[in-house]
């Protein structure tokens, strides 16, 4: 068995609250993917976070809601990003792939402007 390593995200992540409908554990784990582990300790519960593959909508986990707040905070695009960062969220968050060219779609160039007048001005210092 190979050795756990550290490793940094670099992405945004896409999530949603646990609400009272998802309360019954049956139905939410015919969509969402629960660990055992969750399961024995209480979750789903409110608190706790849906996450979904940006690219596979379809592909749903539940985050407990401890590890959710050890690891995650709210997006905020008006805060300053890294150029790594900003590639990566002009790439999956709007890009999409067109014969091997990433192309982003004419209703998103204002919020795209927007964030990379940001981006300059914000690491101009």
């Amino acid at each position: 068995m190979s050795e756990f390593r550290k490793y940094r995200r670099t992405n945004i992540a896409e999530m949603r609250e646990v609400t009272e409908e998802d309360l019954h554990p049956i139905r939410l784990q015919e969509t969402v993917s629960i660990s055992k582990e969750d399961l024995n300790d209480g979750s789903p519960k409110i608190g706790d976070m849906i996450a979904r593959n940006p690219n596979n909508h379809n592909d749903k986990w539940l985050v407990a809601k401890e590890y959710f707040e050890s690891n995650f905070e709210p997006f905020d695009p008006t805060k300053a990003v890294s150029h790594d960062q900003l590639k990566n969220i002009l790439v999956h968050d709007w890009g999409e792939e067109i014969n091997g060219q990433s192309v982003i779609h004419e209703e998103d160039l204002d919020e795209v402007i927007s964030l990379i007048k940001h981006f300059l001005t914000s690491n101009a210092n």
